[in-house]
C-alpha cells in the first residue's frame, strides 16, 4: 500500500505505531503532569506494571487503553499515536534512549 500526501509517499510502515514513540509520550506526559506510574495506571485501570513497559517501549495498547490514556494525560489520541514529521527528533531519542537501556542491561 502506497498513498501520496503532501508531495510525500507513506507506505504501510508509516502507519505502524512506533512503540518506542508513544511510550516516550505517555511518559513525558506523565512527569509533566506529576503523576507516578500507579497513579496512572489506577486512572487508565491498568496495571502499573502496564505503564512501565508501556513507557520502556516493550508492550503496545489496545485503542481502548489508548483512548484511557489520552483522557487521564489530557491529550489527543491522534497525538498519542502520530508518525507526522514533527516528531521525529522525539522518535531518534526514544530509539536512542532505547538502545542505551539495552546495551546497559545486556
Amino acid at each position: 500500500m502506497k498513498e501520496k500526501r503532501n508531495g510525500k509517499i507513506y507506505t504501510e510502515k508509516d502507519y505502524i505505531v512506533d512503540k518506542v514513540l508513544f511510550g516516550y509520550k505517555v511518559k513525558k506526559r506523565r512527569n509533566e503532569l506529576k503523576l507516578t506510574q500507579e497513579e496512572l495506571a489506577e486512572k487508565v485501570d491498568v496495571s502499573r506494571t502496564s505503564i512501565v513497559q508501556i513507557e520502556n517501549g516493550n508492550q503496545g495498547a489496545s485503542l481502548v487503553t489508548v483512548y484511557s490514556l489520552a483522557k487521564a494525560l489530557d491529550m489527543s489520541m491522534d497525538y498519542l499515536l502520530s508518525m507526522h514529521e514533527e516528531t521525529e527528533k522525539i522518535r531518534f531519542r526514544a530509539r536512542r534512549r532505547a538502545r542505551k537501556k539495552k546495551a546497559v542491561d545486556g
